[in-house]
């Protein structure tokens, strides 16, 4: 209920500005990443995954735009022997600044947040199992893209982005094997990722 709530006020406020200020871009995003999840006094390895984003992207001043998202992360890069595989759904807002036009191309820093509901999975390593419940994280990012105008509605871009949460958290844990099972918790939980996308905008 809570990720629903948030998720629709996002979508809400993306809507209103679109409807209040200048050009309006759909974009839509396939992104490669490549992120942890911290655990307090526990080694993890990064973990790589793939998924997409969904936004909508509004004009407010000269070379400024500020847009909204939602989008999908799946985990499961099993090479990664020490990584904790999960799902990542997340939604938030950003804003864009111009660095530079020239002609049809143009390039630009980014911050903004993103609201992350990360879904463990259980993972089965040396005859135990870890089960966790979700975990609800606020993530700050920082980035640079760029793009390029390839007609009078449609723009293609690439972006790089580097994102960490801003408040850790704890989530309840369950460690079991065929006889036994002890309850916990993760400690301190935080969500760092560096993410590459690969975008396509539609102005309307």
């Amino acid at each position: 209920m809570e990720k629903t709530k948030l998720i629709s006020c996002l979508l809400a406020l993306g809507i209103s500005a679109a409807a209040n200020a200048g050009e309006s871009r759909i974009k839509t995003e396939v992104v490669g990443a490549e992120a942890k999840i911290d655990v307090k006094g526990k080694h993890v390895d990064p973990i790589r995954g793939y998924g997409a984003t969904f936004g909508l992207e509004t004009e407010v001043s000269d070379g400024l735009a500020l847009g909204g998202r939602v989008g999908f992360l799946k985990y499961t890069d099993r090479k990664a022997a020490n990584a904790l595989t999960f799902d990542d759904t997340f939604a938030g807002v950003y804003a864009t600044y111009d660095l530079l036009n020239v002609g049809a191309f143009s390039m630009y820093v980014l911050g903004g947040a993103d609201y992350h509901t990360i879904d463990f999975k259980d993972q089965n390593r040396y005859g135990l199992r870890l089960s966790a419940a979700d975990a609800y994280l606020w993530n700050y990012n920082s980035g640079i893209g760029g793009k390029v105008k390839i007609s009078d509605s449609v723009s293609l871009g690439v972006e790089y982005r580097y994102s960490d949460t801003l408040e850790r958290k704890d989530t309840k844990a369950e460690v079991s094997n065929a006889s036994t099972s002890l309850k916990g918790e993760l400690k301190d939980l935080s969500l760092q990722s560096q993410q590459l996308a690969i975008s396509m905008s539609y102005l309307f």
